[in-house]
């Protein structure tokens, strides 16, 4: 892909266990938008998004407490999302923006922190809530898929439960989780 002209300097999101083989061909559709929301074009700026944070800049803000929005499909989150994450209980993103400012009303001036797969949700919702008053808006740059493969994380298998780690969830009838280096384990460790 990358030697194809036309998609240098693109970044393509490569799934976390992928052999290569995810899909058989490939297809490029134009689309007025990248993920429907049934929205007025009035009730957001996409100029005006939350701020990217990497994944160790994520980290430091899960340690000081900051509210977690999965914005991902019932089902991803159902595999796995980070500790204490709200999961709103919709079937659509386009359901998914106004339940999310219902559940965070109030809480406008406290660090919200969202993520999803790869990090188009949260564009989406990030200027969404920015656009609604929110202040302090940030979004877990590139998503899972690039938290995953950021070098901070290492995947580890088995019953783990949550030590060390944020993420966590059942797979393939056990747990998984993300061990997450934090600064209080990469100075014991």
């Amino acid at each position: 892909m990358k030697s194809i002209f036309f998609f240098k300097g693109i970044k393509f999101k490569i799934a976390i266990e992928d052999d290569g083989r995810s899909f058989f061909k490939l297809t490029i559709k134009v689309r007025n938008q990248i993920v429907a929301d049934g929205l007025p074009k009035n009730e957001y700026d996409v100029t005006n998004v939350g701020k990217h944070l990497d994944a160790h800049e994520w980290n430091k803000a899960i340690e000081d407490g900051a509210i977690i929005v999965d914005m991902r499909n019932h089902y991803e989150s159902e595999i796995g999302r980070f500790k204490g994450a709200i999961c709103p209980d919709v079937e659509t993103f386009k359901e998914e923006l106004p339940k999310t400012k219902k559940i965070l009303k109030g809480k406008e001036e406290k660090q919200i922190l969202l993520y999803c797969t790869g990090g188009i949700r949260c564009e989406k919702t990030s200027a969404y809530l920015r656009h609604h008053g929110f202040k302090n808006v940030n979004q877990l740059h590139g998503g899972i898929i690039d938290f995953a493969g950021s070098g901070v994380v290492h995947l580890v298998g088995g019953l783990s439960g949550l030590i060390g780690s944020y993420f966590l969830g059942p797979r393939f009838g056990r747990f998984d989780r993300i061990e997450i280096q934090t600064k209080s384990n990469r100075q014991s460790g």
